[in-house]
């Protein structure tokens, strides 16, 4: 009965204590932990919970309700830059306000503006105004329903980057940084970076073409033999610097339109230090895409848009990495060159110098046009074809030996083919030099 009695008592001393507690917690500590918690939010000029949309001079940031995630050009925004937006609007916390200020008190302006809306009406017209001298806070005009105020403000966000100590109290940065943010256009809030870090390999296939494979690591075509043609090196290299550069101009919101197979150019695919990404390659329809090359990954958002220019680094021809030249200056140091043209038998002895070929006539006639024909044999063909026999068929063709190999020369419709007969490869040659050299040749 006693042990009954005293459980009673405690129970009931547990009942009064707790009655108390939640009495102490609604009547005094709730309102004290409420008043503290209104006095930061009103520190701090701007609302973020009511702010749905945001103008600046270059864009319109808005803010999708259901996936709350703030959209620029119909591209959501990542976390990143949804904190780069939070930072610099709602971490604005004023000082003081000046209610009555003559023009005369100031001579700074207010230049750079934002405006901020809730539900289609607009909350704050905003103006940035300068910094004081002697520390960070600077001023900010902000215009209500037509009633102005002026605020003395201060970026309350995180300083994340080292600032030397002479300017750690009147910090420039934090202002710059909200200026920064209202300049920003489009591609600012947007990953632009084609690479993931340092690309180890890559394989690129063109539609109608054959795979390339290059290992960066070694400037190396992989698993691709070319008989009598060397790779040469130092394009590989050349090109794998390119494309480890290469940035895009702009992105453009996913369109299914520009997906349609017949617009795919092919497929790259790059190997990074850990992770592997495959894009494909499109050109888009000419007056939604400016001429530009579209590159597209499964998943993105966006696509990323190359400039035409870029579309020999994306997608090399494999011509790019041979080297062309028929002979090298390095092979030989005396020259002899014979040529059977037009029932003529010429032959010329050539001597090195330098870079240069310097050539004594072995016949009475005039030789000059045909010593010019030297040149050919040394310079960068455009292109080469592997085929077995002369593809140009020119009723002028006449034939050349250099330093034991035979060669056959045409020229038609502005091209000049050089075939090498011992190694069964067709040299072509477009540029100006070349064809006027032909010219001379066939004006005889």
């Amino acid at each position: 009965m006693f042990g009954d009695v005293m459980k009673n008592n405690i129970l009931i001393t547990y009942i009064i204590l707790a009655g108390l507690l939640s009495v102490t917690y609604l009547y005094i500590e709730k309102p004290e932990f409420d008043k503290v918690n209104n006095e930061f939010r009103e520190a701090f000029i701007f609302n973020r919970s009511t702010i749905d949309r945001i103008d600046t001079k270059n864009l319109t940031i808005s803010k999708n309700e259901k996936e709350n995630k703030w959209i620029v050009h119909g591209l959501s925004l990542d976390i990143t830059n949804h904190k780069k937006i939070h930072e610099n609007i709602s971490r604005i916390k004023k000082l003081r306000i000046i209610e009555k200020i003559k023009p005369i008190e100031y001579e700074f302006q207010f230049n750079d503006w934002f405006k901020l809306y809730s539900r289609g009406k607009i909350l704050h017209e905003v103006w940035v105004g300068e910094k004081l001298k002697y520390d960070q806070a600077f001023y900010l005009k902000v215009i209500d329903q037509g009633v102005e105020s002026i605020f003395l403000v201060k970026d309350e966000s995180p300083q994340i980057d080292p600032i030397p100590d002479h300017l750690y109290k009147i910090n420039p940065f934090k202002r710059k940084k909200l200026l920064s943010f209202l300049n920003y256009k489009k591609d600012d809030f947007f990953k632009l970076d084609f690479h993931l870090g340092k690309v180890h390999h890559v394989e690129i296939q063109r539609s109608l073409n054959k795979k390339i494979e290059i290992d960066f690591d070694k400037n190396h075509l992989v698993n691709r033999h070319f008989p009598n043609v060397q790779l040469d090196i130092l394009k590989v290299e050349n090109w794998a610097n390119k494309f480890q550069k290469l940035q895009p101009s702009r992105v453009q919101f996913y369109d299914s339109i520009i997906l349609n197979k017949i617009n795919k150019l092919g497929s790259i695919k790059i190997k990074y230090q850990v992770e592997t990404k495959n894009y494909s390659i499109y050109l888009p329809p000419q007056v939604s895409a400016g001429g530009n090359v579209a590159v597209y990954s499964k998943g993105d958002e966006f696509f990323r848009y190359f400039n035409k220019n870029d579309l020999e680094i994306l997608m090399p021809n494999l011509q790019q990495f041979l080297n062309k030249k028929i002979m090298s200056n390095k092979d030989v140091e005396n020259i002899n060159l014979t040529i059977n043209a037009k029932n003529k038998k010429i032959q010329l002895k050539g001597i090195k110098r330098g870079d240069s070929i310097v050539f004594e006539t072995r016949n009475s006639i005039n030789e000059t046009k045909y010593s010019d024909l030297i040149k050919v044999f040394f310079k960068e063909a455009n292109y080469i074809n592997f085929g077995r026999e002369m593809t140009i068929l020119d009723k002028d063709l006449f034939t050349a030996t250099l330093d034991k190999r035979d060669f056959v020369l045409g020229y038609a419709h502005g091209i000049v083919e050089v075939f090498d007969d011992k190694n069964k490869l067709s040299y072509f040659f477009r540029d100006e030099e070349t064809l006027e050299i032909f010219d001379r040749i066939r004006s005889e």
